[in-house]
């Protein structure tokens, strides 16, 4: 646990002399029904928490393959027997992201693990340190699951993000009740 701590706070100290990027393209999520009237809200993951958000922190997380996204809300269990899911495709121009692809063995620790021994896990840490950064939008990070990559949005203001929906099937199923990217 202390060579893990070692690593986030190398990660954290070189942050601010690492340049932030952009990121256009198409990415994607598996929404749970439950919270798909809310596809850029990112509420399952506040009050849940994820591997880069505290509980209580919003965030949206987007794979960059389907198949990573199937691979991360089944958390590799296989495609066997899985919960129902909602695939939706996002297109996404966002400036302010750290690229973070380099730092995956900072991150491939349990975090779920860490928290039941009652440590903070990096990614938390990272969220943390972010929270002082307006500049930064998100982190483009390796996925946990897969060999693909995650991006992960805190904050939406240099964010153009529209979920592909040409035919307002998501405003046909949840009518009014369908929400619109507002936090951050």
């Amino acid at each position: 646990m202390d060579l893990i701590n070692k690593d986030i706070d190398q990660l954290i100290e070189s942050l601010d002399e690492t340049p932030t990027k952009s990121v256009n393209g198409i990415w994607y999520r598996y929404h749970n029904p439950a919270w798909a009237w809310s596809p850029y809200a990112g509420t399952g993951a506040k009050l849940c928490g994820g591997r880069f958000n505290p509980k209580g922190t919003s965030a949206l997380y987007l794979a960059d393959t389907p198949e990573s996204a199937l691979r991360e809300v089944t958390a590799g269990t296989g495609p066997n027997l899985i919960q129902p899911w909602l695939l939706c495709s996002y297109a996404v121009q966002a400036e302010g992201i750290l690229d973070l692809t380099d730092s995956s063995n900072v991150f491939d620790t349990p975090w779920r693990l860490q928290l039941l021994e009652k440590a903070i896990p990096p990614g938390w840490q990272l969220c943390q340190h972010l929270k002082h950064r307006k500049d930064i939008a998100g982190v483009l990070v390796p996925s946990f699951q897969s060999h693909g990559n995650n991006l992960v949005l805190f904050r939406y203001r240099q964010t153009e993000l529209q979920i592909f929906d040409p035919e307002q099937r998501l405003r046909h199923v949840f009518g009014s009740q369908l929400c619109q990217a507002e936090w951050g």
